[in-house]
């Protein structure tokens, strides 16, 4: 089944509780945070992310807008803050934010992907184009933007060129899926290995275990 099309915001911050979807507990521990440390980016990230997964995004432009300024030269908070502007509905701060992001990190796919995203959403198909190119040169083996480059190519009635990136989108998972079952393959061959090591009292030894 096809990912939807949405780039997210990377947790390079190690955000425990987000990653664990617990909203209500994660606002508060960043909350907290943020109140006892003002001028720390993180806190107001934290806080801003969270926002975020509440859907309270004008809440959550609050914040990452505050970490922004305490780190300008951030990309993960610009990227934030600029998909939260797209989310509220603000697609012109939404592209600035994500253009500044691109300047600091012009080989950084998920900015490029997230810009290709929002001109999608905006009708700008060249300009999505060309952003999709460029995260795909960053991360060639990403699927979801080859498809995403597809469906760009196709609102253009460029429809050679979007069966292509169809077809690398499909070898990518097809390879992905090869890569998981080889290493589900070795971790078995391991686990055999392992076991024939091992002598009958051993064995014992561990099952009783």
């Amino acid at each position: 089944m096809r990912r939807k099309q949405e780039f997210g915001i990377r947790k390079r911050k190690g955000i425990e509780l987000l990653e664990k979807k617990d909203m209500d507990e994660a606002i508060e521990r960043w909350r907290r945070a943020a109140e006892e440390n003002p001028f720390d980016p993180r806190a107001h990230y934290g806080l801003g992310v969270a926002y975020g997964q509440r859907h309270m995004y004008l809440e959550a432009i609050g914040e990452l807008r505050r970490a922004s300024e305490l780190a300008p030269n951030d990309v993960d908070i610009k990227l934030g803050l600029g998909l939260m502007y797209s989310q509220a509905g603000f697609q012109e701060e939404a592209v600035e934010q994500l253009n500044l992001a691109a300047a600091l990190a012009p080989d950084d796919a998920d900015v490029h992907a997230s810009l290709g995203h929002i001109f999608m959403k905006t009708g700008h198909f060249d300009e999505a184009i060309m952003e999709y190119r460029r995260a795909v040169a960053a991360r060639p083996q990403d699927k979801d933007i080859y498809h995403a480059l597809g469906d760009a190519y196709c609102y253009k009635g460029m429809y050679d060129e979007a069966a292509l990136e169809y077809r690398k989108a499909m070898r990518e998972l097809q390879l992905e899926t090869f890569r998981r079952q080889t290493d589900t393959h070795k971790q078995s061959k391991e686990k055999v290995k392992d076991r024939l090591k091992r002598t009958p009292k051993e064995e014992t030894e561990r099952r009783k275990d």
